[in-house]
């Protein structure tokens, strides 16, 4: 059984096609298989793009269409137009908000009603957005949707905490310094990481301009092959980059808590 979600904001990821394709074919040679694939953008079908996928003889608009042949229980086409964030920038601001809201609506609804209801009464608490007395998917929406609305507003009445960091990092970038993120603790890393990995297909910076670095690299990301060539460990950037770190550059501490402490990042601070 197969629930395959290809998320692509224009409708034009040549990944995505690839998969909706290869799955696609094997629907339509065994018809019988569990295989549902759901395609989730940020524009009409109608506008899916036209050009070809490189190294293949079609377009993204044919995939759409292919996949538009298949039993409508099992293709899905996930398509809503929320305005200018789906068509600036890539993947961080290409409907990354509205991905984020539309899978986790469908995934608690769907773990909602697949709980027992003797499971949901005795633990009230384990989606407190979900109301177990409902039995409508319309008031869980909304009542999630609330959810959304109140982080909204509690981000944004916090504003003045955040914002001072944020300048921070514009005036580093433009003044030809760097932005560095640092965390000892793997998940938090991760976050720093992934916003630096975005920062070239994003914003066409350049590859040093925003990097993160978590203690023991890659290793401590669940990599078993330890470091790749790209090292993000604390040691590869005292000896690569503290040297020539500026006073115009920002780094950035990362932790779970404002509680959390750590020696490695007291360490590296002083350096």
């Amino acid at each position: 059984r197969i629930f395959y979600i290809g998320i692509t904001c224009g409708l034009s990821a040549a990944y995505v096609a690839g998969q909706i394709d290869y799955l696609s074919k094997i629907l339509q040679n065994s018809p019988q298989k569990q295989i549902y694939i759901t395609l989730l953008g940020f524009n009409p079908i109608q506008f899916a793009k036209t050009h070809k996928i490189e190294n293949t003889h079609v377009s993204f608009k044919d995939i759409v269409h292919q996949m538009s042949q298949l039993p409508h229980h099992n293709s899905f086409f996930l398509t809503p137009v929320v305005g200018p964030e789906s068509i600036v920038g890539s993947t961080r601001m290409k409907g990354g908000s509205c991905t984020k809201i539309l899978l986790e609506i469908l995934f608690s609804l769907s773990l909602s009603s697949s709980l027992p209801s003797t499971l949901s009464m005795s633990q009230p608490n384990l989606f407190p957005h979900i109301n177990s007395s409902s039995k409508t998917s319309d008031f869980h929406v909304l009542k999630c949707l609330a959810l959304y609305q109140e982080t909204l507003g509690y981000v944004y009445s916090q504003s003045f905490k955040w914002v001072p960091f944020a300048e921070k990092g514009g005036a580093s970038l433009t003044s030809n310094s760097s932005v560095y993120y640092f965390s000892e603790n793997p998940f938090a890393g991760f976050l720093g990481i992934t916003d630096a990995s975005e920062c070239p297909p994003t914003f066409g910076a350049s590859y040093d301009d925003v990097r993160g670095f978590v203690q023991n690299g890659w290793s401590a990301l669940g990599f078993k092959d330890g470091e790749m060539s790209d090292n993000i460990s604390f040691d590869h950037f005292t000896s690569k980059f503290l040297p020539s770190l500026k006073p115009t550059d920002t780094v950035f501490f990362l932790s779970i808590d404002s509680t959390s402490s750590n020696n490695s990042l007291s360490q590296l601070s002083k350096q």
